[in-house]
């Protein structure tokens, strides 16, 4: 009896983390290394979002990041495709974007939204990795 509890309570730490980090309907604004444990603990219900511009996210991306570029027409629109059960972590250059994209998202009925404080910049003030597309060099 003893053995099969101990076996469930990692399940159960994990289901109650991920409750716990996604929040309610305040947002978390959290630094880079709070976000990377909080996405990593939310596993599969994880979705994560880059706010910015198609060339910004060339550039330079979270790993596994989808691009929803929080300036164009379509944003809302797009958002309204998304699950609102999963739980999002969304990021821009420096935070402004993403500040707003999080308003958008709250307006629209996510309720588990963790938000990069600082952005992009903070997180590679921190020397944590991107993910930079292969550029191929003209012969």
């Amino acid at each position: 009896m003893r053995t099969t509890r101990l076996a469930l309570l990692p399940a159960l730490m994990l289901a109650v983390s991920v409750v716990c980090l996604a929040g309610d309907a305040a947002p978390a604004l959290v630094g880079p290394q709070e976000f990377q444990t909080r996405l990593k603990a939310a596993g599969d219900q994880a979705v994560l979002l880059d706010v910015r511009t198609p060339a910004e996210y060339v550039a330079g991306h979270l790993t596994g990041a989808l691009l929803l570029n929080v300036m164009d027409a379509s944003f809302e629109r797009r958002l309204e495709e998304l699950p609102k059960g999963r739980v999002y972590f969304v990021y821009c250059r420096s935070g402004h974007r993403s500040r707003r994209a999080v308003k958008a998202m709250q307006a629209a009925g996510f309720r588990h939204v963790v938000e990069l404080k600082g952005g992009i910049l903070a997180w590679v003030s921190q020397h944590m990795p991107l993910c930079r597309p292969a550029v191929e060099v003209p012969k």
